[in-house]
C-alpha cells in the first residue's frame, strides 16, 4: 500500500465524475470510494496503483482507493 497527499478535485466529464488528486508531482485519478464532503482539501489517500489501467479523464496513474482522509 502507498500514500499520496495532495487537493481532493472532482471533474465533471460526459455526464460522469472523476475524482483527482493534485499532488505535488502531478495529477492521480482516484477510484473507490470518495468523500464529496472533501472537495477542495488536503488530504491523504492510502491505496494501490491500477496496473494496465486508464482512466477517462486520462490524468495520470489511476489508485483503488483505501482510505481518504483530511490533512491536518
Amino acid at each position: 500500500m502507498s500514500e499520496w497527499s495532495g487537493i481532493l478535485r472532482r471533474q465533471e466529464l460526459g455526464g460522469s465524475t472523476t475524482w483527482t488528486l493534485e499532488t505535488a508531482r502531478g495529477p492521480v485519478q482516484l477510484r473507490g470510494s470518495v468523500p464529496a464532503k472533501l472537495e477542495g482539501t488536503r488530504v491523504r489517500v492510502r491505496g494501490r496503483e491500477a496496473e494496465q489501467q486508464f482512466g477517462f479523464a486520462m490524468t495520470g496513474p489511476v489508485v483503488q482507493t483505501d482510505s481518504i482522509v483530511a490533512e491536518r
